[in-house]
């Protein structure tokens, strides 16, 4: 994972709490954190600040793992795929951000809504 470390405000793991998740979000300002695995850096699934919203609205605490709470089937794409983002975007109005993610699936880059 330490070649994500450019993404930090961006990811969580699925072991870290909503808690974690939702102080992310707050810092990137895009409503959405990637979700990956710790080890290899796939991409798992994503997070929004509606997820954790339903969460509470549940009567679950913030400390729940991630992974209870996640998207596990997020919007992506592979690098060769690139240029549907603005499809993508255009699609949907609550999509905030992109995993760009190479042939293994590990995340390479993010795509933000601008």
């Amino acid at each position: 994972m330490e070649k994500l470390k450019q993404f930090d405000i961006f990811i969580v793991t699925p072991q870290q709490t909503a808690f974690t998740a939702l102080s992310k979000i707050e810092l990137n300002g895009f409503g959405t954190v990637v979700v990956v695995n710790e080890k290899s850096g796939c991409v798992i699934g994503t997070v929004s600040d509606g997820d954790i919203r339903k969460v509470l609205l549940d009567h679950h605490m913030l400390t729940i793992p991630v992974q209870q709470v996640m998207n596990q089937h997020p919007s992506i794409l592979r690098q060769v795929d690139v240029s549907k983002a603005d499809n993508l975007f255009s699609k949907s109005f609550y999509i905030r951000l992109i995993p760009i993610v190479n042939s293994q699936g590990v995340l390479v880059d993010i795509i933000k809504r601008t």
